[in-house]
């Protein structure tokens, strides 16, 4: 019990920061909807500069495929038709052709090797800002590369926050200059604050890459990994070469929902194949890992790994919603802010039925990951409230408070 009395107040004191971090509903800003794209003219589409070598069905613009065969509107009006690549490169260095934009309709695949019709160039830049960048997750200066995250749970908000790798500011004011940007700089940054969405329309500021990421892996699309992969609850800061005290030796590899068995090389290998849509769910044994002293060490399971983890000399910087869910019941004092409607999952796979359960669970694993919705009933007058969110943890919380 001592070492809930010393998280309770850390808890305290950590959550005059937390609580900053998360905003109200506000009026003035724009979201970028994933459903709903303003179609906007344009006279020279700068995706063009991206254009890369493909394959034989179509050339390259990062993660999206442009299908043969296809037509360039030229600057003088004239329509050239490219069914290969020598055609493009003919066409593309030829002095006398300046290139003003694709002619749409255009058949492409997307990241997800799915033919799809793009209707304008928003469309088309909105897939290619989608492109899940395979590089710069590392020694970024605690940024995050920018995209458009189609797996998360969250929209962008507008205006944008960007930064380049040489340190200049840029700010976004809608998506049409998110693409632009984005399409004439190779290798733009989340700068901070960072503004996101959730499907409940609540307003959440990041203003560091350990804040995005807890929120990104808040997301359901990201719950096997969160819980089984990095437990980064563990970790007093987000690294992606980390996990908990100890550093990923690569290559390793992992098992997919789907039973799929990827290796990954890199760290960066890892943060593409994660915000991809990947869904893994464990490691596959054994693991090996440097520890402090930068010796090799090993897990031949995630019993051993859990152990391993627990032995790190620092205290778990766990989720507040798995702090906060035990501390405002009774079970640490006299009357709570309301008792828990038993049982609930504290990981995607594990249930509790009690205080005591919870409190055996937490103490053992320090990685719970609360699974929404929770329902509790209030100790002031005996009703039910149903939490989908953190958000709503902490109104609660204010209320009793």
């Amino acid at each position: 019990m001592k070492l809930f009395k010393i998280l309770f107040v850390l808890t305290v004191l950590i959550m005059m920061t937390f609580v900053s971090c998360v905003k109200d509903n506000v009026d003035d800003t724009e979201v970028i909807d994933k459903d709903k794209i303003e179609v906007v003219n344009t006279t020279t589409n700068n995706l063009l500069l991206n254009l890369r070598d493909g394959s034989d069905e179509g050339l390259d613009l990062e993660c999206v495929t442009v299908l043969y065969t296809f037509e360039f509107l030229m600057e003088d009006g004239s329509i050239v038709s490219i069914s290969s690549e020598d055609e493009f490169y003919q066409v593309f260095l030829d002095s006398m052709h300046q290139i003003a934009d694709f002619v749409y309709p255009l058949d492409v695949l997307n990241n997800d090797e799915e033919n799809v019709v793009v209707n304008d160039v928003i469309e088309l830049g909105e897939l290619f800002i989608s492109c899940v960048p395979d590089s710069g997750w590392v020694n970024n200066n605690g940024h995050v590369p920018a995209f458009m995250m189609d797996h998360s749970c969250f929209d962008l908000v507008f205006p944008l926050n960007l930064i380049d790798m040489q340190g200049n500011q840029i700010i976004a004011q809608n998506i049409e200059e998110m693409i632009d940007f984005m399409s004439m700089h190779d290798g733009l940054y989340f700068d901070w604050p960072l503004g996101m969405m959730d499907e409940e329309g609540g307003m959440h500021m990041s203003d560091n890459s350990d804040e995005f990421f807890e929120l990104m892996f808040g997301c359901d699309d990201f719950m096997g990994m969160h819980d089984s992969l990095f437990n980064f609850h563990d970790s007093l800061y987000f690294e992606v070469e980390y996990l908990a005290c100890y550093e990923l030796i690569f290559p390793f590899s992992v098992m997919g929902s789907n039973g799929e068995i990827t290796t990954i090389e890199s760290a960066d290998e890892l943060m593409f194949q994660v915000f991809g849509g990947c869904n893994f769910i464990e490691f596959i044994y054994p693991l090996n890992l440097l520890n402090e002293e930068g010796d090799t060490i090993t897990a031949g399971n995630e019993y051993e790994l859990m152990e391993m983890m627990d032995d790190c000399d620092h205290v778990p910087n766990m989720d507040m919603d798995e702090m906060l869910f035990y501390f405002s019941t009774a079970a640490l004092a006299d009357e709570g802010c309301y008792t828990i409607n038993y049982p609930i999952y504290v990981s995607m796979m594990h249930s509790v039925s009690s205080d005591e359960e919870f409190a055996q669970y937490f103490e053992v694993h320090h990685n719970m990951n609360i699974q929404y919705p929770v329902t509790v009933t209030l100790s002031g007058d005996d009703s039910q409230v149903v939490i989908n969110t953190l958000n709503d943890l902490m109104e609660i919380i204010e209320d009793c408070q």
